[in-house]
């Protein structure tokens, strides 16, 4: 089996699981006022698991592939009026399109934050983090995302996975590329759960 059936066959199972799980003797209609519907499908963008015999670069960066894809097909197409809208009180900068600025944001500060000699454009720090007051459509969000993080894998291919940070902020002590690596597997992991969570109160759309 390739590399690419195996991550096939792996999120297939997965998606099995789930729909075993939801198939619920209460019907979602009668629970929610909205047809349930599975992110995935809801775009043609496809995942792949890393190889299991990889080597650590390639888990590494396999892994965070998987959860910036997975951004994408967690929002793709839902309508601005909908991915601006605030469902906590106590936290109104926590919308879908929020959390996609922040994580964009968040791919520049590590990567070319961290080694702005590889990078062309001049290097921006944003002091709110990247989360925006609205009116941006998730189509442009996702463009910019996505732009950013074919910049990060440019900027990680040239370096090994030792390297350390050209640039620190002053209140950080130098990481390597192989802990930055890991601390965006988690940051993006930690934000992809707040966009389960926000789609599916937002319209319904739930999915692995």
């Amino acid at each position: 089996m390739d590399t690419s059936s195996q991550g096939r066959v792996m999120m297939s199972s997965s998606g099995l699981a789930e729909d075993k799980q939801n198939n619920r003797d209460v019907p979602w209609s009668s629970i929610v006022p909205f047809t349930w519907r599975e992110c995935a499908r809801l775009t043609n963008v496809e995942r792949v698991f890393p190889d299991g015999a990889a080597d650590e670069r390639g888990v590494l960066t396999g892994f965070l592939d998987w959860q910036r894809v997975t951004v994408r097909r967690k929002v793709d197409g839902l309508p601005i009026e909908l991915a601006d809208r605030a469902l906590l009180n106590t936290s109104p900068r926590m919308t879908v399109a929020g959390v996609v600025s922040h994580l964009r944001q968040t791919e520049h500060d590590w990567f070319a934050g961290s080694f702005p000699s590889l990078v062309d454009e001049p290097f921006m720090r944003d002091q709110d983090g990247g989360w925006p007051t609205g009116g941006r459509a998730i189509a442009d969000l996702l463009s910019g995302y996505d732009a950013e993080c074919a910049q990060s894998r440019r900027i990680v291919a040239q370096l090994t996975l030792d390297t350390m940070q050209h640039f620190t902020p002053p209140q950080f002590a130098p990481v390597s590329v192989r802990w930055i690596l890991t601390h965006m597997i988690e940051e993006t992991a930690r934000h992809l759960g707040h966009l389960d969570i926000l789609r599916e109160q937002l319209d319904g759309a739930r999915g692995y």
